[in-house]
């Protein structure tokens, strides 16, 4: 994306992401489909790495599914996002113990 959080300077939240959506509306095509490509991928390594589970902060003992959790979703989705495919399955080696610690607090 051209505009990157690291220039919000001011105190309008609402003018600069209103302008990275005028930005993100300006796109040409192939920029899309790279982005909804990253998008994707991200999600898929996130169900591999957090199954059902992706996105829900779930509370210990309770075997019914809570709802997304918006905040989970947005650091997750960037933070996978930004993993090699390496890593990520290094990750989902270890999901068994890394995805318990995330997800029951």
């Amino acid at each position: 994306m051209r505009t990157s959080y690291k220039d919000y300077k001011s105190k309008n939240l609402d003018a600069f992401l209103n302008q990275c959506m005028i930005q993100l509306n300006e796109l040409p095509v192939p920029d899309l489909q790279l982005l909804d490509a990253r998008f994707r991928k991200a999600m898929v390594d996130c169900y591999r790495l957090f199954g059902d589970l992706a996105f829900r902060k779930q509370k210990r003992g309770n075997p019914r599914r809570s709802p997304v959790n918006r905040a989970l979703f947005e650091v997750w989705a960037a933070s996978v996002e930004s993993l090699s495919p390496v890593d990520v399955q290094r990750l989902e080696a270890k999901s068994g113990t890394c995805a318990n610690v995330f997800l029951h607090c």
